[in-house]
């Protein structure tokens, strides 16, 4: 809500400061800075206090921040900075809000069993909607940015503060981290104890063959987590390290199994707290597209508008539809890749990928979209409409691609266990 209404003013501000499209792309790093510089605080609360609280401070900091992207003053060095400001902040109250609902989504598909992060995910691009239309009929009304977004935070400090108090609290948090671990242990002693029954014979030390796939894995396949826990330093593939891998290997996880590491007997529960934990290579990975994902997305909300108006060119009014058309895909997409998860039991991976296929296509689109009108020009003809068509394809495209890949990666990333190190 808050994004929209910043996009639908950004070419009235871009105005009222006399900025250019690269002075543009400079003041807008300062959202991307304010967000990197609370990742470690809100995780750090979120794992303290729980996730509520964070949402409740994200949406003081946004309506604290708000008034300085709207304030226009005689000095306009002065202005600049108050913008900077007021977009290091939104940056910083939104990365709170975005961290504390992935948290609440995370831990309601733990406790309620469903796949329904997209379905969380989807309210963004309905807000983003939102506040595109009042902020466009703000905009011509002639009201004031400065008005406009202290009526916007305001808002927005109530419906988050409303929508905090329906979140889990810590206790509630931490009851179901503790029930759904205590099920992926009865899980994997049932696991344990299948494997006996596919293992081959003992074929020397150290020999092991892959089981087949679980039926649980083969029905719910958004839980099963692709990494190999014998892939660490010093260990070659398919050489048992030292230590009882039933401890230290994941639920649902393609595990070299032998007859000489599998122990009915073995407690789970006996793992040192003291010995150290790593995160398995699988999460660096889900960060890295999940960081290139929201570069793309952040591009399309803060500068579609500005594209299709000043590069395609076309009318005000159809650069507005962009960022709609953006955002009516994202919903569609959100939702649909809960359905094919959960109801055709399409594997997530396969969904990543036609995700960043469609992605990819969207931009190849987005880059040549202008060339287009001039190429068909020298050739003997010319339409003014093709371009635009091409670019709204890409923004299409390029918001089907974002939409199957961000509750993916948030889902799988969330249910991520940590090896045990040595």
């Amino acid at each position: 809500f808050i994004m929209g209404n910043w996009v639908a003013r950004m070419p009235s501000i871009k105005s009222n400061h006399n900025l250019n499209n690269g002075q543009l792309g400079g003041v807008l790093v300062g959202a991307v800075g304010g967000a990197l510089l609370c990742l470690p605080i809100v995780t750090y609360l979120c794992k303290a206090v729980g996730s509520r609280i964070p949402l409740y401070i994200g949406g003081l900091i946004c309506t604290l921040s708000l008034p300085f992207v709207g304030l226009i003053i005689d000095n306009n060095e002065i202005s600049l900075i108050s913008l900077i400001l007021g977009l290091i902040g939104i940056g910083f109250g939104l990365a709170f809000i975005d961290i504390s609902v992935g948290s609440q989504a995370i831990l309601f598909e733990k406790d309620s069993g469903m796949q329904c992060m997209g379905f969380f995910h989807c309210f963004t691009p309905f807000g983003s909607i939102c506040g595109v239309l009042i902020g466009g009929f703000m905009a011509k009304e002639h009201i004031s940015t400065f008005k406009q977004f202290i009526g916007v935070g305001v808002l927005s400090l109530i419906l988050s503060s409303v929508a905090a108090c329906y979140t889990y609290n810590k206790i509630e948090e931490d009851l179901i981290l503790h029930t759904w671990n205590d099920k992926q242990k009865e899980k994997l002693q049932d696991h344990t104890t299948n494997t006996i029954n596919t293992t081959t014979s003992d074929t020397g030390a150290g020999a092991g063959t892959r089981r087949p796939l679980l039926q649980e894995e083969l029905d719910n396949p958004l839980i099963t987590v692709f990494y190999d826990p014998y892939e660490e330093p010093g260990v070659e593939p398919g050489v048992e390290p030292d230590g009882d891998m039933s401890i230290n290997t994941p639920l649902l996880d393609h595990t070299h199994t032998t007859n000489s590491n599998i122990n009915t007997n073995s407690n789970i529960n006996n793992i040192d707290p003291d010995r150290p934990h790593k995160w398995p290579t699988i999460l660096y990975l889900f960060g890295l597209v999940g960081f290139i994902c929201y570069i793309i997305e952040s591009a399309m909300s803060d500068l579609s508008i500005l594209y299709v108006s000043e590069t395609l060119p076309a009318s005000p009014f159809i650069s507005a539809i962009s960022y709609a058309l953006f955002s009516c895909i994202c919903i569609c997409g959100l939702i649909l890749s809960d359905q094919l998860i959960s109801t055709y039991h399409i594997d997530p991976i396969v969904l990543l990928v036609l995700g960043t296929i469609l992605g990819s296509f969207g931009l190849i689109f987005l880059v040549i979209a202008p060339s287009i009108d001039p190429w068909l020009g020298s050739n003997g003809g010319s339409n003014s409409n093709i371009p635009l068509i091409i670019g709204f394809i890409g923004i299409g495209l390029i918001g089907a691609g974002v939409s199957l890949i961000e509750p993916i990666i948030f889902s799988m990333g969330g249910k991520v266990q940590m090896q045990v190190g040595t």
